[in-house]
Parts: C-alpha cells; sequence; structure tokens
C-alpha cells in the first residue's frame, strides 16, 4: 500500500518554476528529470535560436515530424534552428514523461511570442520519443501538431 501511495505522489502533476504543468510516470526520477529538463531547453531554443540543444539531444538517425506534415532528419532540424527567427519569448506549458524499461514518451505543449512578426504568438503540442542507449537518452522521434483551442 504504501509503495502505491509514493508511486501516486511521484506522479501527480507538479507545476515548475516556469509555471509548466508537468507530470512523470515509470522510470527513474531522475531519469525524468533529465528528460524534463530537456524539454525545457528545447522549448527555449525558440528564443535563443541555439540549436546546441538538438546537438546534445536529437539522435543523429532521428525524424522530426512537423505540424504541416514536413519530414527532416536531424540533420536538417539542426539547420532549420540557425536559419530560423528567434521569439521574443518562449514557454513549456505542460509535459508528461511516461517511461518504460528504456523508452520514453513526452507528450508536450509550448507557446511562443515574436511580436512585430507575421506571426506574432503561437503554440505547438507534440509527442518525443527518447531511447536510453547505455547510460544516456537521445531523442529518435518528434511529431508536432497545433492544439486545438
Amino acid at each position: 500500500m504504501a509503495a502505491a501511495l509514493l508511486a501516486m505522489i511521484a506522479s501527480a502533476p507538479t507545476v515548475s518554476p516556469e509555471g509548466a504543468v508537468t507530470a512523470c510516470h515509470g522510470g527513474d526520477r531522475r531519469d525524468c528529470r533529465f528528460i524534463l529538463d530537456a524539454t525545457h531547453e528545447l522549448t527555449a531554443m525558440l528564443a535563443s535560436g541555439d540549436p546546441a540543444p538538438f546537438e546534445r539531444y536529437l539522435d543523429p538517425r532521428a525524424l522530426w515530424i512537423g505540424a504541416s506534415g514536413d519530414i527532416r532528419s536531424a540533420a536538417q532540424l539542426i539547420d532549420t534552428v540557425r536559419r530560423d527567427d528567434r521569439r521574443a519569448t518562449a514557454r513549456l506549458d505542460r509535459a508528461t514523461v511516461r517511461i518504460l524499461d528504456g523508452v520514453a514518451t513526452v507528450a508536450w505543449q509550448e507557446s511562443w511570442t515574436a511580436p512585430g512578426a507575421a506571426v506574432a504568438a503561437g503554440r505547438l503540442a507534440g509527442v518525443d520519443t527518447w531511447v536510453k542507449r547505455g547510460r544516456g537518452w537521445r531523442i529518435v522521434s518528434t511529431v508536432e501538431t497545433r492544439p486545438t483551442p
């Protein structure tokens, strides 16, 4: 009974210092924290324009499927970030990590603003699939979509 209660508490949604609602289900707490921190970094890339988080976390064979259905390799995605317009703000609104053995999924939603741009604000949602190889986690696929209001 005590183990079940601890599992429920560990997977209960929390609010990060940045205001994101986050939750972890399954797996090791350190692995979950690592993936949540990486997800925050990936969102912050929208404002920084620095592709270093993708270089750190993307598997070289990863595939990214954008909200409009376009498919890019890891190298193409890194190049896109380098050339993309920076956003004024970028915020992770929610992220839920589910870990089973050496595979994790992160369902996430982010929002951003770009005052003065053709599109002044936006939101994206998606699912990242992570695989643990050795002692390190890498993203092997990302699928993005525009969330419904």
